[in-house]
């Protein structure tokens, strides 16, 4: 797949910093046309993990949100705030 047609299927980091908890990083995931089982072998961790991420029932650390920010060419922040408000609950 080329670069440009990569572009294009990922969200603009606007749509994704609206999306909750789990939503954005499956969106990410999902643009870049990756399954929970590459992504989790991407950053080391079992797709039960990411599954769990998805959902809402566990949040990842930061050296994890560094690695799915690198991974899946998302700014940090924006993968942060996925997450802040279920930590806060």
């Amino acid at each position: 797949m080329t670069s440009a047609k990569l572009r294009r299927r990922i969200p603009a980091v606007n749509d994704i910093h609206d999306l909750r908890i789990g939503n954005g990083l499956r969106a990410a995931r999902e643009a870049r046309g990756m399954k929970q089982e590459q992504l989790a072998s991407l950053l080391g961790v079992t797709d039960g993990a990411v599954s769990h991420w998805e959902t809402g029932r566990t949040v990842p650390g930061a050296p994890a949100r560094r690695l799915i920010s690198f991974v899946l060419n998302v700014p940090l922040d924006v993968i942060d705030s996925w997450f802040e408000r279920r930590e806060a609950a």
